[in-house]
């Protein structure tokens, strides 16, 4: 599901994608497979932010971080810190 996720957002083709990420996140969560549903919520809180959804998205990317750490997926956040940056800088823009 994120390799499908993953090309419809390469295609552009963001309410697909986002509702292929959240699908992919759900799926991770029911099994358990905490790594995987962090970097997949972070490519939503991405789209988010680009639909201009910026404090949905920031809250997204907290809550992603703070699992990374927590499971010490140090790209995980990583990733978080840079979609953080996108998006506070595209705050700037927007307001």
């Amino acid at each position: 599901m994120s390799g499908l996720a993953d090309a419809l957002y390469a295609q552009g083709r963001m309410k697909s994608a986002h509702a292929a990420f959240a699908r992919c996140v759900e799926i991770c969560d029911r099994a358990g497979l905490r790594r995987f549903a962090i970097q997949n919520g972070l490519m939503l809180a991405v789209i988010e932010s680009y639909f201009g959804q910026v404090d949905t998205s920031l809250a997204r990317i907290a809550h992603a971080r703070d699992a990374a750490r927590e499971l010490q997926h140090r790209v995980a956040e990583a990733m978080a810190d840079e979609c953080a940056g996108w998006d506070i800088d595209r705050a700037r823009t927007i307001r």
